[in-house]
């Protein structure tokens, strides 16, 4: 079972850089090639920290086979590519995948991050 406490959650806020304007649905599908530069399209103009803005490139799309490969790829090319610490980034898709997780169960949909989650938690140190 998946437990976070509150001391845990204080200790990664305490790790955030300051709160900025995000795109906030940062996803492969948003991410499209014109001629030969790059564009994002479709922004939900969130306020968050910049290590949010990665969750949802790390966990869509995932072939479940290699989940664990993956994400932890992932992670690390962001944490090089962002100059943050794989572990920040970990910590905070865990806190963005439970979140989906909660969101998935109001919704009476089968949780779509269950895998995810699970092996984030595996690499989570909160």
């Amino acid at each position: 079972m998946i437990v976070v406490e509150h001391t845990h959650i204080d200790r990664l806020l305490d790790t955030s850089a300051q709160v900025v304007l995000l795109h906030g649905d940062l996803h492969h599908d948003n991410i499209l090639q014109d001629g030969k530069d790059w564009v994002v399209i479709d922004p939900k103009g969130v306020m968050g920290y910049p290590v949010n803005e990665v969750w949802a490139f790390i966990c869509n799309p995932l072939n479940e086979c290699s989940v664990n490969i993956v994400v932890q790829d992932r992670i690390n090319e962001f944490a090089r590519k962002l100059n943050l610490e794989a572990q920040l980034i970990v910590n905070w898709c865990f806190v963005q995948s439970v979140l989906s997780w909660i969101w998935d169960v109001e919704d009476n949909l089968r949780p779509s991050s269950v895998c995810l989650t699970e092996v984030l938690d595996e690499l989570a140190m909160l």
